[in-house]
């Protein structure tokens, strides 16, 4: 059948019902059974796609102010240390995009915990007297290891250098979004009337592939 203007839509629509469930559907009927499995129960039909979406990645919004207020510091370092103070201005001024990468850099995840970065444990030690040396992170425990950098500049151009730079053990930016696309579907498939459906898109941002949710009714 010629695409035409006419039915251009019901082509675009029908193609991304074969890419989205037709063409999966065996590997699909196979992840559901298995999460099921696990995750399975009435429990789960409680909940709708936004706040599965939560549940399984976190809260997207990223307040440092709240997680500023939950540091703590391990001595000689405290909140009116000159490094610390330079490291909070500097955490401040971040764009969003800043703000996930060092999130990430610390926890491994670049979403906030469901209750918040307030929420967090978040330690911050010395490693060391001023040098060349990148600052650390135990994603595990959230503890970042800082040299004492003997100025405000330095200590900024190190930090986004390791923000950038580092590769750790934690779930990967694109995982935990593919993650919850597929949970979404299989908890919508259970469902009747729900218009959604999950399309993937590219980010030209460093945190990779985002998904996005687009209501269609087929």
């Amino acid at each position: 059948m010629e695409v035409t203007a006419e039915n251009a839509r019901e082509y675009v629509e029908l193609y991304l019902l074969w890419v989205l469930e037709d063409s999966i559907k065996p590997h699909f009927e196979a992840f559901r059974k298995g999460f099921l499995k696990v995750c399975g129960g009435d429990a789960l039909n409680l909940f709708h796609p936004q706040e599965l979406e939560v549940l399984l990645c976190g809260a997207p919004h990223l307040d440092f102010h709240a997680l500023e207020a939950a540091a703590q510091y391990e001595e000689p370092l405290n909140a009116t240390s000159q490094l610390i103070k330079n490291f909070w201005k500097i955490l401040h001024s971040f764009d969003e995009t800043e703000k996930k990468l060092f999130l990430k850099f610390i926890s491994g995840s670049d979403r906030a915990p469901i209750r918040g970065l307030g929420s967090m444990t978040f330690v911050i030690s010395k490693h060391g007297d001023d040098s060349d040396r990148l600052p650390s992170a135990h994603t595990c425990f959230n503890h970042l290891l800082l040299p004492l950098y003997s100025s405000k500049e330095k200590l900024e151009a190190k930090l986004k250098a390791a923000m950038l730079n580092s590769e750790g053990f934690g779930v990967r930016t694109c995982v935990q979004p593919f993650l919850w696309a597929l949970v979404t579907i299989c908890h919508v498939k259970r469902l009747s009337g729900l218009p959604w459906r999950i399309i993937r898109a590219w980010s030209s941002h460093a945190v990779g592939e985002r998904w996005c949710q687009v209501g269609a009714w087929w």
